[in-house]
């Protein structure tokens, strides 16, 4: 029955035929209740968001019970819809619910933005948004440091330290990246420095990891 004000007719009829009638105004006030969001499942367990690349399995469920009841739930992630559901509510207190998981091996590293929203019937919406943090493993881009990096830094509280697997895996990974491109004094030629004379030092590696340097005599 839509909002507003409507007219109810009662009759009643007893055994021999008599009749009795009541009309009524009724007034059907409009539902302005959203419905609740329940989570459980591993996705929800991740400390402050933190997840592996790796698949994570959640539950959630949206309930309207003295309302016109829950017709739709979804899941996105990054803006793209992972997973749905609908159904209409014709008596009200409806409730809805899905399963699902999402496999977070093909997303890169740093901060990803998560929405749950469920609506009622009567058009009441809830959401919840957050961010999901993927730690990288293996190789990971500068971008994909700079992202994880970042994220570290947005769940660390005041004066609480950030997550130490997730920095670890970060500053090795943006270590890996500058070693493969700067050389090791190990590799590095003999090196010749000049100080705005014809004059040069040379320094040349003694052994692995000690070097010698000759200095050019000064001249008075």
């Amino acid at each position: 029955m839509n909002p507003g004000l409507h007219t109810v007719t009662v009759e009643v009829t007893d055994a021999v035929g008599n009749s009795t009638t009541k009309t009524l105004a009724v007034n059907v006030a409009k539902d302005s209740q959203a419905p609740t969001l329940h989570t459980s499942g591993e996705l929800f367990q991740a400390p402050k968001g933190w997840v592996q690349q790796q698949r994570y399995s959640f539950a959630v469920s949206a309930t309207d019970p003295n309302g016109y009841g829950a017709t739709s739930l979804a899941f996105s992630l990054d803006g793209k819809t992972l997973t749905e559901t609908s159904k209409p509510c014709a008596k009200g207190g409806c409730e809805l619910s899905l399963e699902s998981s999402v496999n977070f091996a093909s997303y890169s590293g740093g901060a990803h933005t998560a929405e749950l929203v469920a609506a009622d019937a009567a058009g009441n919406v809830e959401r919840k948004v957050w961010n999901i943090n993927v730690d990288p493993s293996g190789a990971a881009s500068t971008e994909e440091v700079t992202n994880t990096l970042e994220a570290v830094e947005g769940t660390a509280g005041a004066g609480e330290a950030p997550l130490d697997e997730a920095l670890v895996a970060s500053n090795e990974a943006l270590e890996e990246q500058t070693e493969s491109v700067l050389p090791t004094l190990s590799e590095a030629p003999s090196v010749i420095v000049s100080a705005h004379t014809q004059d040069v030092a040379e320094v040349s590696k003694a052994e692995p990891g000690a070097f010698e340097a000759g200095l050019p005599q000064a001249t008075i």
